[in-house]
């Protein structure tokens, strides 16, 4: 195996260049489905807002299922037949994976109209139907969601991050928050449930034909044999299917199982506290994203040095970016939950408890990404069932006695699992770790600006206003912390370029 690092200041600043991209998109989101919540939370009532939450988690969960694990399995062979010089065998990659989960999401689109009064009477005590409608207007529009996913995903494998900015992170996301507006100004419930799914199917309009001006720019050659065999995609993509399920269920299940236990009310409260923890994983996300096809090429070509250092340098790089969300979230708590009106900072704990455990997930960088990409996908999926089981059965146990803070910790401890066993494995497997200067020079820096700084507000009495100002200072420290590890972050190939344009 090759042992020099074969990167350049190029690719760290093409990496750089289109994680910031992607970063600027996932503010955008992180901002547009944070005002989702709050549109609905300030717009309905709690016991509506819980069953639209419980009805958009199962249909995020059967969207999940329906797309097999394709979505990872586009990226993962479209860059790797590109990084070969196989461009031809796109097409065929295309035709192997669609058609299935065309027919699939068909099938469980269909099951859902049928099912719906029974599935919401699992749900909820049947004393309204409004569960019923929501899961109704939403089942039409699950395979535009799944095909809208899996060709996002296919044109990350050409390196491109633009349909996925401009489409997923900014479009869609914005387009939800102008629907459910409207939705609330003409006061029917169930056009709540149709503002909020209507995108995907604008959006797969527009990805569709994205992704087919990048079909056409690579070579194409008259042949009959796939350059990926479909038996080999299928085995690939199938582990995989089953974990994407398995870590959405991870993410949504837990707002089914409050609502069934506890009601729709409780359900709410949960779902607005937990959003803040996806402003956390957006930004992970970015970068995760724009790394992605980077991975795949270097370890098809079993070039482990660079692997190394794409790896260290991205955790750091997801660190800073992350920490400070999950660190002000923790610290602001019980304040920023009253964005969401009355009653909802009962879900405080829950906020502290999940972001604690985001720290740890997040320092490990993105492990359980290069598991995949390393083509370690049923150790994958054995990882995500134990944390999934764990999960399940914390669940059970824990929310009849401790309410939300349970589900919460049953959250926590299966995004631990989630992220602590693949870490353990690829350090067996390929002797690849997160851990560098880099990822402890942030650490320290982001501790110091938003743990220490802003816990000074709460030791002088908790004004708000005093706290946020800290805040405000940390802030700016941090700034300039992250300016001056700009070399060991390897920032500088991303910032010189533009210094040198802006001169």
């Amino acid at each position: 195996m090759a042992q020099v690092d074969s990167l350049d200041r190029a690719d760290i600043g093409g990496l750089a260049r289109r994680g910031l991209f992607s970063l600027g998109g996932a503010a955008i989101s992180a901002i547009a489905s944070l005002l989702v919540i709050v549109v609905v939370t300030r717009g309905s009532g709690k016991t509506e807002a819980g069953n639209l939450f419980s009805a958009t988690s199962l249909f995020v969960i059967a969207e999940s299922l329906c797309a097999l694990g394709t979505a990872t399995g586009l990226v993962y062979y479209i860059a790797r037949v590109r990084a070969l010089d196989r461009g031809d065998g796109v097409r065929g990659l295309l035709r192997t994976a669609l058609p299935p989960v065309i027919a699939v999401s068909v099938t469980v689109a269909v099951l859902m109209e049928l099912l719906a009064p029974s599935v919401a009477g699992m749900i909820s005590d049947g004393s309204d139907d409004t569960l019923v409608i929501f899961i109704r207007v939403l089942a039409p529009f699950l395979p535009c969601a799944v095909l809208f996913d899996v060709l996002i995903a296919g044109t990350q494998g050409f390196h491109t991050m633009t349909p996925t900015v401009l489409l997923e992170k900014i479009g869609r996301p914005t387009l939800q928050v102008a629907l459910l507006l409207v939705a609330m100004l003409v006061g029917e419930n169930w056009l709540m449930a149709l503002g909020w799914v209507a995108p995907y199917a604008i959006g797969l309009v527009v990805v569709t034909g994205a992704i087919a001006r990048l079909v056409r720019k690579e070579k194409h050659e008259p042949v009959t044999l796939r350059v990926v065999p479909p038996s080999e995609f299928w085995r690939y993509t199938g582990p995989r299917g089953i974990a994407a399920v398995a870590q959405l269920t991870l993410q949504r299940l837990d707002i089914v199982l409050v609502a069934a236990y506890l009601g729709p009310r409780d359900a709410a409260i949960y779902t607005a506290a937990t959003r803040f923890v996806v402003l956390g994983q957006l930004g992970s996300q970015a970068v995760s994203l724009a790394v992605q096809p980077k991975f795949s090429e270097l370890l098809a070509k079993h070039d482990l040095a660079s692997t190394l250092r794409v790896y260290r340098t991205s955790t750091a790089w997801v660190m800073a970016v992350t920490w400070p969300i999950h660190l002000l979230v923790g610290i602001l708590a019980p304040i920023i939950l009253l964005l969401f009106g009355s009653g909802y900072d009962e879900g405080r704990w829950v906020v502290m408890v999940l972001a604690g455990a985001m720290l740890v997930a997040t320092g490990c960088g993105m492990v359980t990404m290069l598991l995949v990409m390393a083509g370690r996908t049923t150790a994958n999926l054995i990882n995500v069932l134990v944390a999934l089981g764990a999960n399940l059965s914390l669940n059970l146990i824990l929310i009849p006695r401790w309410g939300i803070v349970g589900a919460a910790v049953a959250w926590a401890v299966s995004i631990l699992l989630s992220n602590i066993l693949p870490l353990v494995q690829i350090r067996r497997s390929l002797g690849l770790d997160p851990f560098g200067r880099s990822s402890a020079a942030v650490a320290l820096l982001a501790f110091a600006a938003f743990g220490a700084v802003p816990s000074i507000g709460w030791l002088l009495g908790g004004s708000p206003a005093l706290v946020i100002g800290l805040c405000v200072v940390g802030v700016l420290l941090y700034g300039a912390g992250i300016w001056r590890l700009r070399r060991v972050l390897d920032l500088d190939s991303l910032i010189t370029p533009v210094l040198r344009r802006l001169r």
